[in-house]
C-alpha cells in the first residue's frame, strides 16, 4: 500500500469529521432532553417545562457538537509523534489514574 493510499484511509476530510461529529452529537440529543425532563429537573426542583428544557438541551448539544469537531480534527491533524507525546504526557501527569 502506497503512503498516499495509506493517508486517504486513516484521515477524514473536514466534511466527514464534522457529520460523524453530529451524528454522535444528535443522536443523544434527545436521550439527553428526556433525561433532563424525567429525571432531573423533577429531582432538583426545576420547573423548566419541555420548551426550556429542550433550550439547555440544545445549549450543551451545540457546545458538544464544537468541542467533538476541534478534538477530531487536532487528533486528525496530530502526526504520530505528536500523538504519541501527548500520550506520554497523559501518563506521566494522570499515572495514579492508570492502572
Amino acid at each position: 500500500m502506497t503512503k498516499k493510499r495509506r493517508k486517504m484511509i486513516l484521515q477524514q476530510s473536514r466534511l466527514v469529521s464534522g457529520i460523524e461529529a453530529a451524528l454522535n452529537v444528535f443522536s443523544g440529543f434527545f436521550i439527553s432532553w428526556m433525561v433532563w425532563v424525567v429525571l432531573v429537573a423533577p429531582l432538583y426542583g426545576f420547573d423548566a417545562g419541555y420548551l426550556k428544557a429542550l433550550g439547555i438541551t440544545s445549549i450543551f448539544t451545540v457546545s458538544s457538537l464544537l468541542r467533538a469537531f476541534i478534538i477530531r480534527r487536532w487528533f486528525n491533524n496530530t502526526n504520530k509523534h505528536g500523538a504519541e507525546a501527548l500520550g506520554k504526557w497523559l501518563a506521566l501527569h494522570f499515572k495514579e489514574y492508570i492502572t
